[in-house]
C-alpha cells in the first residue's frame, strides 16, 4: 500500500479553537522539510534586542495566568536579550503517585521557558507553541529547587524556534530539556488585558 508522506497536520491540532484564535496560516499540512526550510529562511536570532517595556508586560502576563497559580509562586525573569529563567520548587502536590514531580511541571516549565523567549521576539501577536518535545533525565524530589532556561535558536517570518532545560539548582544537574517551535497568531497582545497591565 501507498505510505503516506510524513507530516504534522497542523489543522487538526488547531480545530477546538475559535476561528478568532486560530492562525490563518496554519490550515495547511506542513511537511518536516517544509518546517526546515521556513525555519532556514531566516536561521539568524540577531536584530534588534526586546524592549524593556515589551519584557515587563510579558512578566505580568506570566504571572496572572491562571495555570500558573496550579503550580506555586514562580517568577518569570528576563535577560536584555530576552532569554528567560524560571526558579521553581517541586512540592508533594506536584508529585505523582512514586512521589517526583509529574511529567506536566517538566512540560509546564520547558515550555514556559522556551514559549517566552519565543514571545520576547514578537511584539505584535500573541504566538502559540505549534509543536514541543521533552526529554526527562532524572527525577525531581520533593523541596527540590530548579531553574528553568529558555532561549531562541531561530528566527523567521511565521516561526519561532526555541529551547530550554531545567537544572537543579543545587547540584546544576540537568534534570530535563526541551525545544518546540511557536507561531505567530493573529491575537493582537495589546487585546490582552494582562499584558496591556504589565
Amino acid at each position: 500500500r501507498e505510505l503516506r508522506p510524513r507530516a504534522v497536520v497542523l489543522e487538526r491540532a488547531f480545530a477546538p479553537w475559535t476561528a478568532a484564535m486560530r492562525p490563518a496560516s496554519l490550515a495547511r499540512v506542513v511537511s518536516a522539510g517544509q518546517l526546515r526550510a521556513m525555519c532556514a529562511r531566516t536561521a539568524s536570532t540577531g536584530g534588534q534586542p526586546p524592549s524593556p517595556d515589551h519584557l515587563r508586560k510579558l512578566r505580568n502576563m506570566y504571572a496572572k495566568a491562571p495555570v500558573s497559580g496550579l503550580f506555586n509562586e514562580h517568577q518569570l525573569t528576563y535577560s536584555d536579550s530576552g532569554d528567560t529563567s524560571i526558579e521553581f520548587t517541586c512540592r508533594t502536590e506536584h508529585c505523582h503517585t512514586a512521589g517526583t514531580l509529574h511529567g506536566s511541571g517538566y512540560f509546564k516549565l520547558l515550555d514556559d521557558a522556551a514559549f517566552f523567549a519565543a514571545q520576547a521576539r514578537v511584539e505584535d501577536g500573541f504566538a502559540y507553541t505549534t509543536s514541543f518535545t521533552t526529554y526527562m533525565m532524572r527525577p525531581v524530589d520533593p523541596d527540590t529547587q530548579v531553574l528553568a532556561r529558555g532561549r531562541v535558536t531561530s528566527v523567521s517570518k511565521t516561526l519561532v524556534v526555541a529551547e530550554s532545560t531545567l537544572e537543579e539548582i543545587e547540584s546544576g544537574k540537568l534534570v530535563a530539556q526541551g525545544s518546540g517551535t511557536f507561531q505567530r497568531g493573529n491575537v493582537p497582545l495589546a487585546a490582552l488585558k494582562e499584558y496591556k497591565e504589565g
